[in-house]
Parts: C-alpha cells; structure tokens; sequence
C-alpha cells in the first residue's frame, strides 16, 4: 500500500511527458483514425479476459484467500486456461514459455540463495550494525547520509542487475535509515525509485542497453528518448524524499 500513492505518481508523470512531448512534436504521436461508439465498445471485448484474471489475482490477495506468492501461481494457470482455450498459443508455444519461465525462476532462486547466504555472513560479522553506527556517527544532517545512501543506490543500480543489488545492499543500509529516525516502508520505497533510475544512468545503464539491443538504434537516440522520462522520475523520487507522507500515510492507514 505504500507504494501505491508513489506508482500512480509515476504513472501520471509518464502520462504528461508523453501528452507534452506530442503537444510540442506532434510527429511522434500523431493522431488515430476516428472511431463511433460501435468500434470503441468493440475495442473493449479482448480487454475482458485480462481484465478479469487481473480481478482474480488482487481481489484473492486483497481479501486474503491466497499470498500474494499464490496468487502469482492462480495468474499463471488463469492465463495458461486463457490462451489455450482462445488458442491464442500452440503446445510448442507452452513448452518455449515454460522453458524461459524456468530459468528465470531458477535465476532467481540462485540470486535468492546465494544473497540468503550472503546476509547471513553479513549477519554473523556484525556488517550493518557497524555500518549504521558508523554512519550515524558522521557529523551529518541525517537528511545528507539519506541522499549520500540514495546517490550509493543510484550507482548501484547502474553498475548491476537492480534486484541483485537492492538484496544484496539493503539489509547492510536498512538499519542505518531505521536508527536514524526513517520509516523502513519509506526507505524502501524511495530506495526502489532510485534503483529504478540507476538502471537509466550511465556508466552501465543496463536498462538502456536492452532497448539498444532491442530496437538496434543508437545509444544517442535512445537516450534523446529516454531523458525525459528519466527527469519525471527524479522529480517523483523528489517528492517522496520531500514528503514522507505521500508513502507512510496510505501505508499506516491501510493497516
């Protein structure tokens, strides 16, 4: 719930850099064919499946019939029914899925494993207490270590992969922001906003590269593309770390 508020700001930031971009170059979006009432409402019949399994999936985790690690498995079979009955997917299809779906999985795991590992090593050396003492100890308002943190994060997450960093480097940090007077929900959430923009900021940015190697265009134009995206999400990474609220309020209130 906490980072309900913080996505929907995201979204509507996205929203009026696409709506501002095409207001000032209509060229990159120029306007469709007009539709009557008939082919909108027509429009709308390959959204009911979707739409549903996505009822489906937050209402059983909202009401609690399942965790949220089942509902992942009831989505998975909904859209398994869904595809083969639409047949929408061939059985080669499902076997090409499965496997890719599998080494994804079993990445994760190992990543999962080997930071498990990692935290208790770090555990058993006494790492984040140090660190927090240390870090605490700094003769710095602790509003600066939370940016020196965040600026960490943001290099970070443009060096490696951002859920390898995020598990391998938050629980070393999270009990530094918590002795410092800072909600965890909070830390975390402004932490995963500047994963997020870390992977579009060089030296690496990896997600940059995948669009390069997506699209084969150059890096140039790529990141003429993605600039503005990227300042919409530094100023909504502003807003949280400004105010605190925009996370904790919706958070507590829900609990």
């Amino acid at each position: 719930m906490g980072g309900l508020i913080p996505g929907l700001m995201t979204s509507l930031f996205m929203v009026v850099v696409v709506f501002g971009w095409c207001r000032l170059d209509p060229s990159v979006g120029p306007p469709g064919a007009r539709s009557n009432w008939s082919e909108r409402l027509s429009s709308l019949v390959p959204v009911i499946w979707p739409a549903l399994i996505f009822v489906i999936i937050m209402g059983g985790m909202l009401t609690g019939v399942f965790s949220p690690t089942q509902a992942g498995a009831v989505g998975a079979a909904t859209v398994l029914i869904w595809v083969v009955v639409t047949g929408k997917i061939k059985f080669q299809g499902i076997i090409h899925s499965t496997r890719e779906a599998l080494s994804i999985a079993a990445m994760l795991l190992v990543l999962v494993y080997g930071s498990t590992v990692l935290g208790h090593f770090i555990t058993l050396l006494n790492i984040p207490k140090v660190v927090a003492d240390v870090v605490t100890s700094l003769p710095l308002p602790p509003v600066v270590i939370m940016i020196l943190i965040g600026f960490a994060f943001l290099l970070g997450g443009s060096i490696i992969d951002d859920m390898a960093f995020a598990i391998l480097a938050i629980p070393v940090f999270m009990p530094t922001a918590v002795k410092l007077g800072y909600d965890p929900i909070w830390f975390l959430i402004y932490l995963a906003l500047t994963i997020g923009i870390g992977v579009l900021i060089p030296p690496v940015a990896v997600g940059v590269f995948i669009v390069k190697n997506m699209t084969k265009e150059p890096l140039g134009l790529i990141y003429k593309g993605v600039l503005p995206f990227l300042i919409a999400l530094i100023l909504c990474t502003a807003l949280i770390f400004i105010f605190p609220q925009l996370v904790t309020w919706l958070a507590y209130s829900a609990a």
